[in-house]
């Protein structure tokens, strides 16, 4: 189990036309990788914009590893 202490780094890669992907370093060398077109929030699905590659559940969730990182 891992706190957001472990998050040693995010990254985001993606967009124009493409799903955006959200990737996280933890401190003992695993990453989780998160594929905006891919997530659902409290049983909701998202859409992604069609040049953003992004939606409100992934902006949520990067906000959440890039305020662990601060």
């Amino acid at each position: 189990m891992y706190s957001l202490s472990d998050v040693k780094e995010v990254r985001i890669t993606g967009g124009h036309g493409s799903p955006k992907l959200l990737g996280v370093d933890l401190s003992d060398g695993k990453k989780m990788l998160v594929n905006s077109g891919a997530l659902e929030l409290n049983g909701k699905k998202y859409r992604n914009g069609f040049t953003s590659g992004t939606n409100d559940a992934f902006e949520k969730l990067k906000s959440y590893f890039a305020d662990a990182r601060a």
